[in-house]
């Protein structure tokens, strides 16, 4: 009967994310073609030179076959594939008082993006993560396929505090050469030094960061003493959140933090979104996302 219960609240969980992304995704729609219309240029044939071409594009080996000059000709590449690396460590799996789950916000922030996909008759694939590789879908059209990606990332259960983008990176390097978009969900409370990793992605994919933090880890409430315990490395802290001076100085070295992460994440080549679980969250990311989309 437990077994049941849990089944049935994870199909409604379920259905619940395709009915809001599905919605969301149609408004995504016309900013989704916009921003990704295409991965690049690509081979299509060679012909004789021109007067006028571009010398850069001569292809010498078939010139000096036929003795006469050929150029390469190249069309835009069409077809997107959209790839989640999803960290499913501990720390998403938190919410402070009244705000959405991490874990949740990330399921549907991914779905919006595979819908918007699907839409645009694009692949998306999934990849979950945590200390190692725990799951992996390759890419995939279809709507029943972003189903079975939702219900694979809320359905995975942790198994690991720790968190290594490293483990997430060689895996997803050997599985897929094709050029992706490729989308990195996690709260970015990383254990290993992440810039190497998406420095060398950016040489072959585009790669666009959502962090995905809880308001509370972002701006203390005064609600007196606290026990904070941090999920991934178990260490714990006794703090007053009645001082107004700690508060305030908590909010400043968060907020000097979160801009040195976005700079350096955009320095590396990197897109970056960063997204609070409070219970307006797709509507901010929906700004955040024009945003974006603009600065691309």
């Amino acid at each position: 009967m437990e077994y049941r219960n849990k089944l049935k609240e994870i199909i409604k969980k379920v259905k619940e994310v395709e009915i809001v992304a599905s919605k969301v995704s149609s408004v995504f729609s016309g900013e989704y073609r916009s921003l990704f219309h295409g991965q690049g240029m690509e081979f299509d044939h060679v012909r004789l030179y021109s007067l006028g071409d571009d010398v850069r594009t001569i292809d010498w080996n078939v010139s000096a076959r036929t003795k006469k000059l050929h150029v390469k000709t190249f069309h835009e590449e069409r077809e997107n594939t959209l790839f989640f690396l999803c960290d499913i460590s501990a720390s998403l799996d938190y919410a402070s008082a009244n705000n959405v789950i991490k874990r949740d916000v990330m399921a549907q922030i991914m779905a919006i993006l595979a819908f918007s996909a699907v839409k645009n008759n694009d692949k998306a694939g999934l990849l979950l993560f945590d200390d190692q590789v725990r799951s992996f879908m390759p890419s995939k059209r279809g709507h029943a396929h972003v189903l079975a990606m939702i219900e694979k990332l809320i359905l995975t259960e942790t198994k690991a505090k720790k968190t290594s983008l490293k483990e997430a990176f060689v895996f997803f390097n050997k599985v897929q050469k094709r050029r992706s978009q490729i989308f990195i969900l996690s709260d970015m409370i990383l254990e290993d030094d992440y810039k190497k990793e998406i420095f060398t992605a950016t040489k072959q994919h585009m790669v666009n960061i959502i962090s995905i933090r809880d308001a509370f880890e972002r701006n203390l409430e005064n609600v007196g003493l606290v026990h904070l315990r941090d999920s991934e490395t178990g260490e714990a802290v006794l703090i007053n959140t009645s001082s107004s001076h700690l508060r305030e100085r908590y909010r400043r070295e968060i907020e000097i933090r979160k801009s040195q992460v976005e700079k350096e994440l955009i320095s590396l080549g990197a897109g970056y979104i960063d997204i609070l679980n409070t219970p307006d969250y797709i509507s901010k990311f929906a700004r955040q996302f024009r945003h974006f989309q603009k600065r691309h």
